[in-house]
């Protein structure tokens, strides 16, 4: 399992664009994706959950992969935060 935080750059937070690119980004692999954030979780390949958690500007989240293709689906979906969230 490959897990790690994020602080939200973005002004705006974890708004619908930067949510569907990291869903879209999480899709594309096997392994389970999910977002932790305060006392709620998300999986990572589902826009609505995600989008659900608002998390504002300056707030950490936690990302935990886990499975066969973890290492490659983490590494991507870190590239996609870094792109869209800042």
């Amino acid at each position: 399992m490959r897990e790690f935080s994020y602080t939200v750059g973005n002004e705006k937070g974890l708004c619908a664009r930067p949510c569907g690119m990291l869903c879209s980004t999480a899709k594309r692999y096997d392994s389970e994706c999910v977002i932790s954030y305060k006392n709620s979780k998300a999986d990572c390949k589902s826009l609505s959950s995600v989008i659900g958690l608002k998390i504002p500007y300056g707030e950490t989240l936690t990302l935990k992969v886990n499975g066969e293709d973890e290492k490659e689906a983490a590494s991507a979906i870190l590239h996609c935060l870094s792109l869209y969230v800042g």
